[in-house]
């Protein structure tokens, strides 16, 4: 990571044992790359200049040793609401507005499971001090959810994202970045995924546990 006044990023992440429902996989192989998505994406965001701090949001307590003096875990029950996604990320916000106020912040999928730092710089420098969204690779959802401070940051994550964000005032960037629209969510996209790089978990978990060459 980077300066510590860099960007704070909220990444929320869900139990291994409920991740990637949609990813058509056997059951004891799911949890597995869910784990294995989350831990490479907060790899690439600690390996990034631009990044001061994460902050995970999560049910999941085999994270707590993730937490070190650049990242911070919150171990919260976000799943116990009716709106789990959006719940995680005012957590994280909450945490940022009381000691990172004045600093640009973002959210992260924990499946962007191609992400690196040098895509995550490109979607810094198209954001330059606005409320950005990074649309997912489907063309409707989202996937990063940028602010200048973390009092400007309104989630409103679920069906049809995008559009909801846009109507909020939240400016699309990074339409090229495919390694930062690309959360893995169907056999589909973990075949591009494969294509365009996955990180070194998934990379080694992949071939050990479910044969992709068949997708």
């Amino acid at each position: 990571m980077g300066d510590v006044l860099g960007w704070t990023v909220v990444l929320p992440v869900k139990p291994w044992s409920l991740a990637k429902a949609r990813l058509l996989v056997p059951d004891s192989v799911r949890p597995l790359l869910a784990r294995a998505f989350a831990l490479d994406v907060l790899d690439a965001l600690r390996r990034s200049p631009d990044v001061g701090h994460v902050v995970i949001v999560t049910a999941e307590g085999g994270l707590r040793s993730e937490a070190r003096h650049d990242t911070t875990v919150l171990v919260d029950r976000p799943l116990v609401t009716v709106d789990p996604l959006n719940a995680a990320i005012l957590i994280g916000r909450a945490w940022a507005l009381t000691r990172r106020q004045c600093q640009p912040i973002v959210v992260v999928p924990s499946d962007v499971a191609c992400l690196t730092p040098e895509a995550l710089a490109n979607v810094f420098a198209e954001a330059a001090g606005r409320r950005g969204i990074v649309v997912d690779a489907a063309g409707v959802g989202t996937a990063m959810l940028l602010a200048p401070r973390p009092a400007q940051l309104l989630p409103a994550y679920g069906p049809g994202s995008a559009e909801a964000h846009r109507l909020l005032g939240y400016v699309e960037v990074a339409r090229h970045e495919r390694r930062a629209r690309l959360d893995v969510d169907t056999l589909s996209d973990l075949s591009e995924a494969r294509r365009l790089g996955l990180g070194a978990r998934a990379s080694e978990t992949e071939p050990r546990t479910f044969h992709l060459d068949s997708v």
